[in-house]
């Protein structure tokens, strides 16, 4: 994947605050299969969504924890 420079000033994508660029390794096909979807904002959606599935099987297993005693 080519290196990207920082989106322009006047350009759609504006990043949330507090963010910061990563770079990323992915194989061809990934590549393939994330060009036509906007690589940013596929990538920042998947994360996110990893992000909240983590925090809800983690609340889960606390509320189990708390069942069992």
């Amino acid at each position: 994947m080519k290196k990207q420079s920082p989106p322009a000033a006047d350009s759609e994508e504006k990043p949330a605050r507090n963010t910061q660029p990563v770079r990323i390794w992915l194989t061809p096909a990934q590549i393939a299969w994330l060009k036509p979807k906007g690589p940013s904002e596929t990538i920042r959606a998947l994360l996110t969504e990893a992000v909240s599935m983590e925090n809800l099987a983690k609340s889960l297993k606390e509320k189990q924890k708390g069942k069992k005693k």
